[in-house]
């Protein structure tokens, strides 16, 4: 009987920006999110409240440009703080507020590229879409922030699949997505 041993021959720093790799699309969607919801909940709950949203919508402006522009500027508003806040994290993690080579999981400065933010705008849609979502569903501000919770969650919880080698083929993952798309009416 023959033995197998695993043995990780990637050198530090790879591992170091495999375990980022894993971690950012969840820092991202929070980063995402948080900036999202500061213009996106009142965007929509705040103005119907404040009775602003009638006066709008009573103008002569397309309702489809009315919601493309609070869309573009929830967007804007969520990609300028993520891109901020990311810059902050990587400002102290040059001043050596993170631990890195050997324990920490940041990796080093020139390791990040302009590629990396072609998966940040479809998230920043998605997510300014739905707090936007979320937005016209609630009646007031406050009823909007109280459904914020289970929209991050279930907006979160496909990033935290990186973070669980394997699960993807899981059997019992393959049936709960294709329960939840045939509950939507994706599938047939």
């Amino acid at each position: 009987a023959a033995m197998i041993r695993i043995e990780d021959t990637a050198p530090p720093g790879a591992r170091e920006g495999s375990d980022f790799g894993r971690l950012a699309m969840l820092f991202v969607m929070l980063l995402l999110l948080s900036g999202v919801s500061v213009a996106a909940l009142d965007s929509i709950a705040g103005e119907r409240e404040r009775g602003s949203l009638e006066t709008l919508l009573s103008t002569g402006v397309d309702r489809g440009v009315i919601t493309a522009s609070k869309l573009s500027a929830a967007c804007a508003v969520g990609l300028m703080s993520a891109l901020v806040q990311a810059a902050d994290l990587a400002l102290l993690a040059r001043l050596g507020f993170f631990e890195t080579q050997g324990g920490g999981f940041l990796p080093p400065a020139s390791a990040f590229s302009p590629l990396l933010l072609v998966p940040v705008i479809p998230a920043a849609i998605f997510a300014a879409a739905l707090v936007l979502f979320v937005s016209a569903g609630a009646s007031t501000f406050k009823e909007a922030q109280l459904k914020m919770l289970p929209a991050l969650l279930a907006a979160v919880a496909p990033t935290l699949v990186t973070l669980f080698p394997g699960i993807g083929s899981a059997p019992v993952t393959r049936a709960a997505a294709n329960t939840h798309l045939r509950a939507w009416g994706f599938l047939r």
